[in-house]
């Protein structure tokens, strides 16, 4: 004897079984499709120090701009790309390490009292000293004052 009743809902699941296998044909077909017709133009050509004078003075004025750039090797890039510094462009100004009255101020800020050691030459970068506040501000156990002046002295050392 046939069967007469069909299972709608067995016919419901397969159908949607391939249906997603399609789309799962179909977006790996898009994917490598993007794949081939999308590229990134940093892997094409590296941008050179050259590229950054031609955006300074290219077709697209920039006048009453002003820009900062950044750079751990300031007398490398003089060297490479002497244009950059000619008047008018590029003006360097070296900023040093933070003072002890900055380094007093920034201990008060963070942990409501000043350092007890004897001033000394800081030879750290700033954003070091930042970093180490905030993580025994935030992580430390304990006096956290007492953590950041005594691994600060260590850095420094004081």
């Amino acid at each position: 004897m046939e069967n007469y009743f069909r299972d709608d809902k067995k016919d419901e699941k397969n159908n949607d079984k391939n249906n997603d296998k399609k789309d799962e044909k179909n977006n790996d077909k898009n994917d490598k499709k993007d794949e081939k017709t999308n590229y990134n133009i940093f892997q094409e050509k590296q941008l050179e120090v050259a590229d950054l004078l031609e955006l300074l003075q290219g077709p697209c004025p920039i006048d009453g701009s002003i820009i900062i750039a950044t750079t751990n090797k300031l007398d490398e890039m003089k060297v490479i790309c002497p244009a950059l510094f000619r008047p008018g462009r590029l003006t360097p100004i070296e900023i040093g390490h933070i003072s002890w009255k900055y380094l007093q101020e920034l201990s008060v800020y963070y942990f409501g009292q000043e350092l007890s050691f004897t001033p000394c030459n800081i030879t750290i970068s700033t954003s070091e000293i930042i970093e180490l506040a905030n993580a025994c501000k935030l992580f430390g156990l304990g006096d956290k004052f007492e953590l950041f002046q005594n691994k600060l002295r260590e850095l420094l050392h004081a």
